[in-house]
């Protein structure tokens, strides 16, 4: 499976069809990290545009495997986007969850300057509003203090977390800025079967505004992917 997915992506990166694919690391696969660094398919020239890590299938962000990752990835400017939400998969086994706390990433942006990391979901998806307050905050944080610090509102599917969003987060230093349109509408798919992809944009157009809304699907991305 992963050998087919990354022919395919790969197909897809080298056609120059405005898709920018990223390469799911993890530290566990044999010469993983080390094919991103030395392969050359990794960063602007594609096919891999970025790299995307997912700590809650088992393996934590501050891994020592990942340190020459992230100095990578800050040295050439290659972004990169980690799961940062409570819930994910596999769905149901919270083992690994707290692998994907935000507050995991200070000690990685403070040692990579220039480092640009999306962190995703703004901290929702959890189980408990307290806990989406506190993983929230904490990408608020590492907003006001890095300039490489991202997020997105991919998963974002109800008016309640899209409001709480805009009461308690948006208006804190550099998140407005910073943060992205986002869907997962490949997963919402199979997971929300009555939501579909025209009825996810109009909640946000309606919530934000098109010139708002423009703003985080077109210059945001582009400023965190670096084009």
């Amino acid at each position: 499976g992963f050998a087919r997915q990354f022919q395919a992506m790969s197909a897809l990166g080298r056609k120059g069809s405005g898709i920018f694919p990223f390469f799911a690391v993890d530290p566990r696969r044999d010469g993983a990290v080390e094919w991103v660094i030395t392969s050359g398919q990794v960063g602007r020239n594609g096919p891999f545009y970025g790299v995307k890590l997912y700590p809650r299938l088992g393996y934590h962000p501050l891994r020592t495997e990942l340190s020459p990752l992230f100095a990578f990835c800050a040295r050439e400017g290659i972004p990169v986007t980690a799961h940062a939400s409570w819930r994910g998969f596999p769905d149901g086994l919270p083992t690994f969850a707290e692998f994907g706390n935000p507050k995991h990433y200070r000690p990685i942006l403070e040692g990579n300057p220039g480092l640009r990391i999306n962190l995703a979901h703004f901290g929702d998806r959890s189980n408990e509003p307290g806990m989406i307050e506190a993983w929230g905050g904490a990408i608020a944080g590492l907003m006001r203090d890095f300039e490489g610090a991202y997020s997105d509102l991919s998963c974002y599917t109800h008016e309640a977390p899209l409001e709480r969003y805009i009461a308690r987060f948006q208006d804190l230093p550099n998140v407005r800025q910073r943060t992205m349109f986002g869907s997962d509408f490949n997963v919402l798919y199979f997971t929300e079967p009555c939501m579909t992809l025209d009825k996810y944009y109009r909640r946000f157009l309606e919530t934000f505004g098109s010139r708002r809304l423009e703003e985080m699907a077109s210059s945001v991305p582009r400023a965190f992917l670096g084009i």
